[in-house]
């Protein structure tokens, strides 16, 4: 990679915590490399009574797993498109999740064509936590070839 800037991360939502971010600019170019001792897809998944307990930052985007437990509200027809769902992990403890958009209607779509088969374990990639009423709830900004 070369004619990038180096800039602060103080975006609102971050993929990490370093203190730096690597920008592109109109001049900066990629060669493609190969490298076969970094795995294509990483993943950091969270613990819930993590989230629970308020021990991760809220300004980190973050991925999370667990078993499907109930749909607890829907709205895909107009405008806004919404799906809360919670999740329970091998713990126990249960999550509150929120889809918005193509990711709820995908969402939707899927559970109402397997809604019967268990367990449906979700992988939630790019969310972010926020405090919802009583329960944190993620806000879901991307996700991968799930369904």
């Amino acid at each position: 990679m070369h004619n990038f800037n180096v800039m602060h991360n103080d975006i609102q939502f971050k993929a990490c915590d370093h203190v730096y971010k690597m920008q592109f600019t109109a001049g900066t170019t990629l060669k493609q490399r190969e490298f076969p001792d970094i795995p294509e897809w990483e993943y950091d998944f969270k613990k819930f009574c993590d989230i629970l307990g308020r021990n991760c930052r809220n300004d980190l985007i973050i991925d999370i797993i667990g078993a499907f437990d109930k749909v607890i509200f829907s709205q895909t027809q107009g405008n806004l498109k919404k799906v809360v769902f919670s999740l329970k992990d091998f713990s126990g403890d249960f999550i509150n999740c929120t889809l918005w958009e193509s990711h709820a209607t995908k969402f939707e779509k899927y559970y109402n064509s397997h809604c019967n088969v268990e367990p449906m374990i979700i992988l939630l990639t790019h969310a972010r936590i926020k405090e919802g009423q009583g329960d944190d709830n993620f806000v879901h900004s991307n996700v991968g070839p799930l369904f």
